[in-house]
């Protein structure tokens, strides 16, 4: 092992020196979480916590930090003497990473420090010895490097020194050296590295136990089981209660009861509540007979609510509508809002339980067994006939963390448009109306199974990649292995005050040597708007098996296919959406090629929506299910098309699905629903039950809640369906999953010691496992049908044979 160098850190060291401005971006002065990328892994010693980091901004070699810190009160690390015990833990930890280096690459430095300045006023003044301007803290650098040639982690290129080479390492000097300059890392590269030096980490970091360390890295998790306290008076005469301390009702102990036989059989490594009798109430229901040690901490605490505590939240809703518009609220002020001077903020709350759930993760040994966590929530907004959110991604991240990734590719925002599944249901492909790019975006499954990456693919003009593209709809041509895409709208041929549509039909090829869009034609559509601002938002492609014909259907964005005037009553103008149905004429020697209106159909009059923004079919059986969306109103509407024989060939239809379903709501103010995902522009069908929905950019004049959703994918199922994969069905009980999990430790090339995750996508089971502290995964897929539900009902906890099949 190398050999540690100990700088004396007495505070004798920083008499008689110059006091100079400190630089208030020292990365010394950042607070370290998991989420930060540059970190590698958090260190606890006794009372001590440390950070393990990659140098973000020197890479001449891998350069780790190791430092002192104190949760997120950083400030509370520098400028003083530090204990013996800080200084054992840190050259420790010094030691962890010094030998997970010796996997990697030769050790060029490994030095334990205090600094070479020492900080008077974190915020104001230093003093400074030699060329640097720094705080005085704890921390000690590992730095490797090798021959400049070589990638000792896969496809990350070191700028150098040779090792053995003097250089001085605090120059960012055009003057100096090359191999002297600081160069910063790409964000990729240090995704690679801090990777791999977590995996080592992982590794090793078993046998530093007896030396009284924990580690805590991205891969290191807890299950938590986190419990609302049970029902009590005030809520059920809707009181705001905060800090007041409410005792449960008799149906709160009932609830409390019901979830002990839940819990039954399960082992609780801790058990931490709110101090507050409603939640401590509840977990000692929950433990019964088991004598489990109960934390109580007010960090667990409901928000204080301050002089409106104990008074009704229709009060509360009445002022807030009154005297504050929260909707036009910037990120700031919303997370900042406080009801009166003595109540919490957002921002307060979210500090106090992180606060908590740091500690926690810094002082709970890491174990099998469960943490049971009682404490408190706002309301709840309805969710009946609410879709149930699966997963969601931001396209902006979903491009840009990809190794082939070319950023001067990637627009400013993605304006997202429309989406439509490829047939294997492996890929989605998303449009976007401020680009003629269309993206290549892997679905949740594609990620499990096949080599896929998300991209950006070029028009074949690609000059106009930088151009709006105004598309608004996708649509897939089973027939001819085709895609259609509208434009909303385009300027008329025969009027400057009139505007019509346009239709492309492109084929796209993706595969994992080539990628393109081929561009076979494109036409008009023969339907005037009166201004671009409403013309065609969705698209969809229908077959008429009784004509033996194809035909497109358009979804109008308006109410009545136009822009609602300023005379226009607006409550009275909903419930008129409508879908042109298009039929195509091919180019003649007079004429081109274009899409002629054969009928409109009109949709259900109780579809009260604002706006319609897009539109998608999926056949199951003998139906044909319809999804359309409104932005505005953030709701689907689902339903059944079928074929007719007269005009307009297409009726609607009710199922068992019928209705309009809400995206999920927040809670603002504790008392009022808000919309969050307002910016709905695309719709794909799964499945019968699950659905893919894109956002749009989030508009200026949309509050802030909106921008939280904006440019993202979103994977929704429908509730209360019998055959729904949102939950799991009623075969995966819980002997079943273990007897699954015991399969699995016995199938070749499965871990025997494993961490295992469940979810189901489109009918299949999906289990991933890996072995406890390391951080590759391993996916098994299992399909799942009606028989095999019907037949693992009836064969009760015995594992059906048709898993064992899959295997």
């Amino acid at each position: 092992m190398a050999h540690l160098l100990v700088e004396n850190l007495s505070s004798s060291s920083s008499n008689n020196r110059q006091i100079t401005s400190a630089s208030s971006c020292h990365w010394a002065l950042e607070s370290c979480t998991l989420t930060d990328p540059k970190v590698i892994a958090l260190v606890c010693f006794e009372q001590s916590n440390y950070a393990v980091h990659l140098h973000p901004k020197d890479k001449r070699g891998y350069r780790s930090i190791v430092r002192l810190i104190n949760n997120d009160q950083i400030f509370s690390t520098i400028n003083r003497d530090y204990t013996s015990v800080e200084r054992i833990g840190l050259a420790l930890t010094m030691a962890l990473v010094t030998e997970a280096y010796n996997h990697i690459v030769p050790i060029a430095q490994n030095a334990v420090t205090g600094n070479n300045a020492r900080l008077l006023d974190p915020k104001t003044v230093t003093i400074q010895l030699s060329i640097t301007q720094e705080p005085i803290f704890l921390h000690g650098h590992v730095f490797g490097c090798g021959d400049p040639e070589r990638k000792y982690i896969d496809d990350v290129q070191l700028d150098g020194p040779i090792l053995g080479t003097l250089f001085n390492m605090n120059t960012s000097s055009p003057s100096e050296s090359d191999h002297d300059k600081k160069v910063s890392w790409k964000s990729d590269e240090i995704n690679k590295v801090v990777r791999r030096l977590e995996t080592e980490i992982e590794n090793i970091h078993h046998a530093y136990k007896i030396h009284g360390l924990t580690v805590i890295t991205r891969n290191t998790f807890f299950n938590i089981y986190i419990v609302r306290h049970g029902e009590t008076d005030w809520n059920t005469q809707k009181r705001l209660q905060g800090h007041t301390d409410i005792a449960l009702s008799a149906k709160g102990k009932l609830q409390a009861c019901q979830l002990q036989e839940k819990f039954a059989g399960i082992h609780f490594s801790k058990v931490f509540s709110s101090d507050l009798i409603r939640a401590r109430s509840t977990a000692e229901l929950i433990l019964g007979s088991n004598k489990s040690t109960i934390n109580e901490t007010p960090l667990l605490r409901e928000r204080c609510l301050g002089t409106w505590e104990g008074r009704f939240a229709g009060e509360l809703k009445s002022h807030l509508e009154q005297t504050i518009d929260v909707d036009n609220f910037t990120q700031e002020e919303y997370l900042s809002f406080k009801w009166d001077d003595t109540a919490e903020s957002y921002s307060d709350a979210y500090q106090r339980l992180q606060t908590f759930i740091r500690s926690i993760a810094f002082s709970t040994p890491i174990s099998d067994d469960p943490i049971l966590l009682c404490s408190h929530g706002e309301e709840q907004c309805n969710r009946n006939q609410t879709l149930i959110l699966l997963h969601e991604q931001n396209i902006r991240d979903s491009l840009y963390y990809e190794n082939e990734r070319n950023e001067s590719n990637i627009p400013d925002a993605f304006e997202t448009s429309g989406v439509v599944l490829r047939p294997d249901t492996l890929i989605m492909y998303i449009i976007f109306d401020n680009t003629f790019q269309i993206g290549v975006f892997c679905t949740w499954l594609a990620i499990r199974t096949i080599n896929c990456t998300n991209k950006l693919l070029d028009w074949p003009d690609n000059t106009f990649n930088k151009l709006n593209s105004e598309f608004e709809g996708i649509a897939y041509n089973s027939l001819t292995d085709t895609y259609f895409i509208v434009q909303e709208t385009i300027s008329s041929n025969v009027s400057s005050n009139e505007y019509n549509s346009n239709i492309f039909e492109v084929q796209i090829t993706t595969n994992v040597t080539f990628s393109s869009i081929n561009l076979i034609q494109s036409c008009r559509i023969n339907w005037t708007f009166e201004s671009t601002s409403k013309g065609f938002e969705g698209l969809e492609f229908m077959m008429h098996h009784k004509r033996n014909k194809n035909y497109l259907l358009a979804l109008c964005e308006g109410n009545k296919c136009k822009p609602q005037s300023n005379s226009e009553d607006p409550v009275t103008s909903l419930g008129n959406g409508k879908l042109v149905v298009l039929d195509k004429h091919e180019t003649t020697h007079n004429n081109s090629c274009q899409w002629v209106s054969v009928g409109i159909i009109n949709l259900p009059f109780d579809i009260k929506f604002r706006d319609y923004s897009a539109i998608s079919a999926y056949k199951q059986n003998t139906s044909t299910y319809i999804a359309v969306t409104s932005q505005v109103n953030s709701q689907v509407w689902i339903g059944i098309i079928e074929e007719i024989d007269q005009n307009p060939y297409f009726r609607i239809t009710s199922s068992n699905k019928t209705g309009v379903y809400n995206l999920p709501r927040t809670i603002v103010n504790g008392s009022m629903c808000a919309k969050e995902y307002c910016n709905i522009e695309g719709v794909a069908w799964i499945n019968e039950n699950q659905l893919i929905l894109v956002s749009d950019l989030a508009k200026k004049s949309h509050g802030v809640l909106c921008f939280r959703k904006d440019e993202s994918i979103h994977y929704f199922s429908l509730p209360n369906m019998q055959e729904s994969m949102a939950i799991y069905p009623s075969y995966c009980s819980t002997k079943v999953y273990k007897k699954l999990q015991k399969l699995l430790t016995s199938y070749e090339g499965w871990p025997k010691s494993i961490v295992t995750e469940q979810t189901f996508i489109d009918s299949v089971f999906i289990i991933r496992g890996k072995a406890r502290g390391r951080s590759a995964w391993h996916y098994l897929m299992v399909p799942m049908n009606k028989v095999a539900d019907q037949n693992a009902q009836q064969s009760g906890t015995k594992l059906p044979t048709w898993i064992e099949e899959h295997y």
